[in-house]
């Protein structure tokens, strides 16, 4: 049972003996006493915070929230879980079972082949910036209280670096997979530096069905005319997922994301990009869909740096049932920068009396020479198109299913005429259709 207060306490002194974070030697110079100390000073969070009104947020008082132990069968499991996934996808697979990371020996090989550096942190024991090379410039980010939980919990982490002027033949791969019934949690953490000139292709995958936390954190960074296509799916039966992302953008570098959520009894997909260079372009595609009494939560930050910057966002949700769909979209224009654009659309699909979704899409603009548009749409679907599907014969059911599938079919357009992001698609329909 959930022990639901009104404001969290962090216990410090708990949270130390159950992850053995002093085995952890912390991140880019941050301890993980440091980093709890910080989240302890924040508070975790609650309704009470703007940025997590709409959040259910009694999980994190749960009190039994411990560490994984790594299973007996491990490498049996993991290569039963590469054989599965290679059969659908190619690249560079990567497996996250229930927080512990695993590769195969000849995917090290290819990497290393490609000039690839990585360096996996087992037991939790990853150094300090002197012992895995980070250029990630982004203090602010250990403000954010989640990501100053990771740091201080983390358990294991990723680090890859790609070299200058480096294409990958094939995207990387990462699969999270979550399966411990008995009130683990897991924060996995992945650092991805994408050197000049060079291009990568990264999904990730989560899928928990049992009662998990899983807390991980991805930074990424894109030095100049760098070019990073990116795709996340989050899906499973329970479990709770709570993410945080970072991306630092440098001169002419460019990337084109999607993420997609549903199942799980709560996401939430904390996203912030920084367009820290001139010409650097971001663009985003996001889907969400809760059912049940399921609550999907994406709160995304844009911040134009640097002048001649893009970022274009088209954000669609759909809340069914019970569900509840949550978008807060922040684009952040500050004073002195000239010749910004920035677009950002949310638009929801709401089917059912019980559904809900909050949509906040936001500029902050303190500049003049700027082209920025926002806006939102929220409703249920067209009673005259219901009507007219019906009259042709269509039930009021195969109608609405209809319908339903033209709203997530507008974002499916515009991802076919994208190559990985195309692919990213298929795969979750494969998934969808198991």
């Amino acid at each position: 049972m959930m022990t639901v207060v009104e404001k969290p306490v962090f216990d410090f002194q708990r949270y130390q003996e159950l992850f053995s974070v002093r085995q952890n030697r912390g991140v880019n110079g941050l301890t993980p006493e440091a980093a709890l100390e910080r989240v302890r000073a924040f508070g975790l969070p609650t309704r009470h915070h703007e940025l997590w009104r709409y959040f259910n947020t009694a999980f994190f008082n749960k009190t039994d929230w411990h560490g994984p132990v790594k299973p007996l069968d491990f490498e049996l499991t993991c290569h039963a879980l590469y054989q599965s996934f290679a059969a659908r996808y190619t690249g560079y697979i990567i497996i996250f079972y229930n927080g512990y990371p695993w590769m195969l020996p000849a995917t090290a090989a290819a990497l290393q082949a490609e000039g690839v550096c990585h360096w996996v942190s087992p037991g939790g024991t990853w150094g300090g910036a002197s012992d895995v090379p980070s250029t990630i410039r982004w203090p602010e980010r250990y403000e954010n209280v989640m990501t100053c939980l990771t740091t201080g919990l983390m358990t294991h982490g990723f680090w890859l670096a790609i070299p200058p002027a480096q294409v990958l033949h094939q995207p990387i791969l990462f699969f999270h997979i979550n399966d411990v019934a008995d009130g683990s949690a897991v924060f996995p953490r992945m650092q991805i530096t994408v050197g000049e000139d060079s291009r990568c292709d990264l999904y990730e995958y989560y899928q928990t069905d049992s009662d998990m936390l899983s807390v991980p954190l991805l930074d990424i960074e894109l030095a100049p005319r760098a070019q990073l296509r990116y795709g996340k799916r989050v899906r499973g039966q329970a479990g709770y997922h709570v993410s945080q992302m970072r991306i630092a953008q440098y001169e002419q570098s460019q990337s084109v994301c999607i993420y997609d959520g549903e199942g799980q009894s709560a996401i939430r997909q904390d996203i912030a990009v920084r367009l820290c260079g001139r010409e650097a372009q971001t663009t985003w595609y996001g889907m969400g869909h809760a059912e049940r009494t399921q609550v999907l939560d994406v709160n995304m930050q844009i911040e134009h740096v640097a002048s001649h910057t893009r970022s274009w966002q088209r954000i669609h949700a759909l809340a069914e049932a019970e569900g509840t769909c949550t978008f807060l979209g922040r684009v952040i224009v500050p004073r002195g920068v000239t010749d910004i654009k920035a677009y950002e659309v949310n638009r929801n699909l709401v089917m059912g009396a019980n559904a809900r979704v909050n949509t906040r899409p936001q500029f902050e603009i303190e500049a003049d020479d700027v082209v920025c548009s926002h806006g939102a749409t929220v409703g249920d679907l067209d009673p005259h198109a219901l009507f007219y599907l019906q009259s042709r014969g269509f039930s009021e059911q195969q109608a609405r299913e209809l319908l339903k599938r033209a709203f997530v079919q507008e974002i499916e357009a515009i991802l076919y005429q994208d190559e990985f992001l195309g692919l990213f698609w298929r795969a979750k329909e494969y998934l969808d259709a198991e």
